[in-house]
């Protein structure tokens, strides 16, 4: 019968090893493949060129693969990287001691109304204003929209306590 081996053990073997360096190599590869993404989101360009963007990075000898490289990949990267950040802010928003939000409303191409909420906060001195959602609420009256306000706070989980009394939105 022969014997277990601990974790460490397994680890530390020539197989061990084989496969931390397996997987620190795939691991680049998304890490190339989310930069592009990244940035493909970040300065507003259309999504066809992230695959234009893996390219180049195959034309400079970049290993990253060929699974990724499609814009259904890009798509599902830039949905992980804006789930990521609206968790950052909800987690500042909960860490802090107070918070405001902003919010500004716009038509759609089919003229849904469409409301952007932002969200400012300050923590030992320095300001902090990010990017919390946009969704359409079901009118623009100020009930509906104070309706929309709350449905996204609770739909991102900020701590309720923020936001129960409905009298600290309102200063008469």
């Amino acid at each position: 019968m022969s014997k277990s081996r601990t974790v460490a053990e397994k680890m530390n073997s020539d197989a061990g090893k084989s496969l931390k360096m397996l997987k620190q190599a795939e691991r680049h590869k998304v890490v190339y493949l989310f930069r592009n993404a990244h940035a493909v989101a970040k300065q507003n360009r259309p999504i066809s060129d992230y695959k234009w963007l893996c390219e180049v990075d195959q034309a400079k000898k970049l290993d990253i693969g060929n699974t990724y490289v499609n814009d259904k990949a890009a798509v599902d990267f830039i949905s992980c990287i804006a789930q990521c950040e609206k968790e950052k802010t909800v987690q500042i928003l909960n860490d802090s001691s107070f918070f405001s939000f902003m919010m500004d409303g716009t038509t759609d191409i089919s003229g849904d109304e469409q409301e952007a909420i932002y969200v400012r906060t300050s923590s030992q001195g320095a300001v902090t204003e990010r990017f919390l959602n946009i969704g359409s609420p079901r009118s623009t009256k100020s009930e509906d929209l104070f309706e929309h306000v709350l449905a996204v706070f609770k739909e991102c989980n900020v701590d309720k306590g923020r936001y129960n009394n409905s009298s600290l939105f309102f200063n008469y």
